[in-house]
């Protein structure tokens, strides 16, 4: 019984909209590390939005290794954000 809610927010992570290139990107950063922005400036990207939320931003970048430069700086989650408002609206993605 104790194993359904981790079942359930395992499975409910691994449904959502993974990063593609040339989109624009939601960066989720660890609490503990190097900020959401921090790591899209690292990865060669730029922030989109005013200011810088603690655990995530928008990013994007014309570059096509962009977010494979992204996932190696090891950041918890890397969703993309043109897909992701449709997606937890119930919307066909």
């Amino acid at each position: 019984m104790l194993a359904i809610p981790v079942i359930w927010g395992v499975s409910a992570v691994a449904a959502l909209p993974r990063a593609n290139a040339g989109n624009p990107v939601l960066v989720i950063a660890w609490p503990v590390g190097a900020s959401a922005d921090s790591l899209i400036l690292r990865a060669g990207g730029y922030g989109i939005g005013l200011d810088a939320p603690p655990l995530g931003k928008l990013g994007h970048s014309q570059d096509a290794d962009f977010i494979d430069r992204l996932r190696a700086l090891k950041p918890l989650l890397l969703l993309d954000a043109n897909r992701l408002p449709s997606f937890l609206c119930g919307a066909n993605v």
